[in-house]
């Protein structure tokens, strides 16, 4: 009985550990690898990666204390950055802060030494066209003795 069904197990077992080994691509997601970038200046480090993921392009930035001490951030308002993306002809085709409105208000951000904050934000893409493009990240705030935080700009391909 166990050398009918010898064959057909040893079949299944191949079949299950070769589809173990690659990686299915759901229909329609079509996400790409990271693209990213880091400054840094005055102690403060800016990372920005982003990745498109179908329709939206998913940009992470990620700002690091590496100063020697505990800093305070000062914001205006409730915006904690902005970004601009850029065609290759200088034009701006996003602006986070446009169409946004922001609370009024002076907010301030403890930051430990070594420490970070991350900031998400997902760029709709439906209205921007394949090709590549420039991202400007910067944080909106300032420092306590108001030295400058660095600004990342990195370079993105979008495909539709």
């Amino acid at each position: 009985m166990f050398k009918k069904w010898k064959p057909i197990l040893i079949t299944g077992l191949l079949v299950t550990l070769t589809a173990c080994g690659q990686e299915a691509e759901a229909p329609g997601d079509e996400s790409q690898e990271n693209q990213e970038g880091a400054e840094e200046m005055n102690g403060w480090q800016l990372e920005v990666q982003a990745v498109q993921e179908n329709e939206d392009l998913k940009v992470e930035l990620q700002l690091t204390n590496n100063t020697d001490d505990t800093q305070t951030l000062e914001f205006s308002s409730s915006q904690a950055y902005e970004l601009v993306m850029t065609d290759d002809a200088d034009e701006e085709v996003y602006r986070f802060s446009e169409g946004m409105m922001f609370t009024m208000a002076i907010m301030e951000e403890e930051i430990e030494k070594g420490d970070s904050r991350t900031y998400e934000e997902s760029i709709p893409l439906t209205h921007i066209e394949e090709g590549n493009y420039t991202l400007q990240a910067e944080i909106a705030g300032k420092t306590e003795d108001n030295s400058e935080l660095p600004k990342t700009t990195i370079d993105v391909e979008i495909t539709k």
